[in-house]
């Protein structure tokens, strides 16, 4: 980005009120829930293969992420984006992540 990184995580922790790492964890969680929602290729995925798909090495460290910052967990999340899908044609009762 041409700045340097203690002025980088200066402004985040300033304007985001959140620490450098916990910024782009929050990033990471989001990006997956966004491919989770809207391409069902990637319900099919295993939850490591989801976890290295948005940079987090390992499957416990995503599966604890994802809980807190979406409060579900990511099979329960994929169980129930999969229903809706299944149900398409009926008024559904999801609420956005």
């Amino acid at each position: 980005m041409g700045t340097n990184s203690n002025y980088l995580s200066q402004v985040i922790n300033e304007y985001k009120e959140v620490n450098f790492n916990k910024y782009l964890s929050e990033l990471r969680i989001h990006y997956i829930t966004n491919l989770l929602f809207e391409n069902r290729e990637y319900l099919k995925y295993g939850i490591e293969t989801l976890a290295k798909e948005c940079g987090i090495a390992s499957r416990q460290n995503f599966s604890d992420l994802f809980y807190e910052i979406n409060g579900i967990r990511p099979t329960d999340f994929i169980r129930k984006r999969k229903q809706e899908l299944d149900n398409k044609g009926s008024f559904s009762t999801w609420n956005a992540v």
